[in-house]
């Protein structure tokens, strides 16, 4: 797969349930194949390091302002105005760095390890520390229209420290975290 032009070489596709309760990401079809068509999912690598790929699919998707190829370009700019640590006692909170875009597909940095935030990671770190973290990035960073919640958390721990990675920054016009947190 070419983009801004470099060659990725599609390791895995990955396919994600519909719904945003519980979906599942993964490299085997859903049996029930309920499958979201309107983004794909792939693992590339280029020089020996892997890339998470999202390709919107649906040029339909999207609506208003923010319709295809505007809510790419979005999703784009938003995770990379975000970028930046916040360090908190117990762990850290950034975003995957944004690599390209071209035309309906969006290169990001591979977590290696990340997981998405389940109860195992909130009764691992407690509650109130994965809070105090995602608390901490919605005050220093302007995060605007995010849909704050689980599926869009990714964590990785050490048994000393948690690692959060927030993602998938597609307009969210009924959200606002600052609002949802209490901090406007």
């Amino acid at each position: 797969m070419k983009i801004d032009g470099k060659d990725y070489k599609i390791k895995t596709t990955l396919y994600r349930t519909k719904g945003s309760h519980n979906q599942s990401l993964g490299d085997e079809l859903p049996d029930d194949r309920a499958i979201e068509t309107r983004r794909r999912f792939y693992i590339g690598e280029r020089n020996g390091r892997k890339y998470f790929i999202k390709e919107y699919s649906d040029k339909d998707y999207g609506s208003g302002e923010l319709n295809f190829p505007k809510n790419i370009e979005y999703e784009f700019n938003e995770t990379k105005k975000l970028r930046g640590s916040i360090e908190v006692d117990g762990g850290e909170i950034d975003v995957p760095r944004v690599v390209a875009m071209e035309d309906n597909k969006i290169v990001f940095e591979y977590l290696e390890g990340y997981k998405k935030l389940a109860n195992q990671a909130f009764n691992e770190w407690g509650h109130e520390t994965i809070q105090t973290l995602v608390r901490a990035w919605v005050s220093e960073k302007p995060v605007r229209n995010y849909d704050l919640c689980n599926n869009n958390i990714m964590y990785l721990s050490d048994g000393e420290s948690i690692s959060l990675r927030m993602i998938d920054f597609e307009m969210s016009a009924s959200r606002n975290p600052k609002k949802e947190l209490g901090i406007e």
